[in-house]
């Protein structure tokens, strides 16, 4: 008799937050780290290790604020399987 035992696990998890912004001070406010306009999808286009398409972010009009909220993008998910599995065998007694 032959018995095959598979035990799994899995680990799924969301990317951090990523906080982007502008090294120059476009409000006007005499701060720079301002956030930019969210022009299209920042995933679009992009593949291996690009997580985001900087042509999705614009600088917004001078004395304007950007559109994007901080922390509005998460980064890479991760996900993680393991599968394990173990066989028994009875020998027949004679």
């Amino acid at each position: 008799m032959v018995r095959l035992v598979a035990v799994g696990r899995a680990t799924l998890q969301t990317g951090l937050p990523l906080n982007v912004t502008l090294a120059a001070d476009i409000a006007g406010t005499g701060l720079s780290n301002q956030r930019p306009n969210l022009a299209s999808d920042p995933r679009a286009g992009v593949s291996g290790t690009q997580w985001l398409n900087p042509a999705a972010f614009a600088v917004p009009t001078a004395g304007k604020f950007g559109n994007l909220g901080a922390y509005a993008i998460f980064g890479p998910r991760l996900k993680t399987e393991m599968l394990r599995c173990r066989s028994h065998f009875r020998s027949a007694s004679m």
